[in-house]
């Protein structure tokens, strides 16, 4: 029998089914509208590089006129006006020397367009509680992933992770508007979304239209293209992106060296990994051999407690693991599927699912909400319709004295 929590439904009230018949046909009309607009030449903007003392902006414009970034304080007070960088109509503006945890407001200013901008939250010092949303599998381009993008602005945070396949089908460049800067306009032009490559997106030169599409920490392994694999710091959490698509040898010989460094180094920060290919899963997809076997043993090793993953259409939740074995709350890995952002849904993987998975869903798209404080990671799983699927607490997990398999 399986150990596994079933999600539940209940029948909508007439006054819930009204309500979202209505939301739907908003979607749709706002859907059909980007779909037909005719400015269609701009892309953006959008946050990126967010940490407690500045962030960027960059955006994509056929206007070739010289364009500012203009930012001010939540009052409208001026802080700074700085001019973009451009580089073949993909624009850059970096703001410095502000505050931990403030908000600031930007405003793109150039002739012939309206201005444009967003309200953007600094990054917290490392004692201060915060929010970030994981969302994954969503580049569709279908009136679910806007209908998602709009219920996930509705949980508002400064940080979006995204766990793969971000443009379907192939990751192609000439679809990056219709299928990621439309749907999520009003959430990347307020929060910095971190993507990692999936098996979609390096379809087209090997990913390079993502890695050109994003500014993204240039600290990865020694002889690996940058951007593919990076970490960074936000809060009191150290997050940390590798390619999964990448082969076994770079997985084994330049990946794994250089996680295994970057979480040595973080000390006593949360620990949250996240990466396309799904490890701890039972849908139509197994879970990742070369993954397995290469980057599950630094996650025992420096007591790293999330680990977020996409390629399994579905949500999935695991029971804290620790060398697949499970274990009490706070005493090892959870790990999450959460790859229903908006292209499709699978079916479950056949018979029963394995014993490490303590939740699945599958029959509707959601994102996952994580609350961050000292003591705890509070995680929601959130579906289309605003109602909560799944809901549990991470504790913090203590820094490993001496780290499994580690010489002393």
């Amino acid at each position: 029998m399986s150990n596994v929590q079933p999600s539940s439904s209940k029948p909508l009230s007439p006054a819930k089914l009204v309500a979202g018949i209505v939301g739907v046909a908003a979607v749709i009309a706002i859907w059909v509208a980007f779909r037909t607009a005719s400015g269609g030449a701009f892309n953006g903007p959008m946050v990126q590089m967010l940490s407690t003392d500045g962030f960027t902006v960059v955006w994509e414009s056929g206007d070739s006129t010289q364009m500012t970034v203009r930012l001010t304080d939540e009052n409208g007070a001026l802080i700074q006006e700085v001019p973009a960088q451009s580089d073949h109509g993909r624009y850059e503006a970096t703001f410095t020397g502000l505050s931990p945890a403030t908000v600031y407001e930007y405003a793109l200013v150039f002739a012939a367009s309206p201005e444009r901008g967003g309200r953007v939250t600094t990054a917290p010092d490392p004692a201060t509680p915060f929010r970030f949303l994981a969302v994954g599998d969503s580049g569709s381009g279908k009136p679910e992933q806007f209908a998602l993008a709009r219920q996930m602005a509705t949980y508002p945070a400064p940080l979006v992770i995204h766990t793969g396949d971000l443009v379907y089908m192939d990751g192609e460049r000439e679809d990056y508007p219709e299928k990621y800067y439309q749907p999520y306009a009003d959430l990347i032009r307020n929060a910095a979304l971190y993507p990692c490559l999936g098996n979609h997106d390096v379809l087209t030169e090997d990913g390079q239209p993502m890695l050109d599409a994003f500014v993204l920490p240039e600290n990865g392994p020694d002889g690996v293209t940058p951007e593919r694999n990076y970490w960074f710091d936000f809060g009191d959490v150290r997050f940390a992106a590798i390619d999964s698509t990448a082969p076994f040898s770079t997985l084994r010989d330049d990946i794994a060296p250089w996680l295994d460094g970057v979480f040595k180094d973080a000390g006593d920060r949360w620990k949250v990994l996240f990466f396309h290919h799904a490890v701890v899963t039972h849908g139509k997809y197994e879970g990742s051999g070369k993954v397995i076997e290469c980057i599950l043993p630094i996650c025992d090793r420096y007591h790293v407690e999330l680990v977020l993953t996409g390629h399994n259409h579905m949500y999935e939740r695991s029971h804290p693991l620790r060398e697949k074995q499970i274990v009490g709350a706070g005493e090892g890995t959870v790990f999450i599927t959460t790859g229903a952002g908006g292209m499709s849904l699978y079916e479950l993987g056949h018979g029963d699912p394995p014993a490490e998975l303590a939740f699945q869903h599958n029959t509707g798209f959601s994102f996952t909400v994580i609350d961050v404080t000292d003591e705890k990671m509070s995680v929601q799983q959130i579906d289309l319709g605003g109602e909560v699927i799944d809901a549990f607490e991470v504790p913090r997990q203590p820094v490993a004295s001496q780290p499994v398999g580690q010489a002393s």
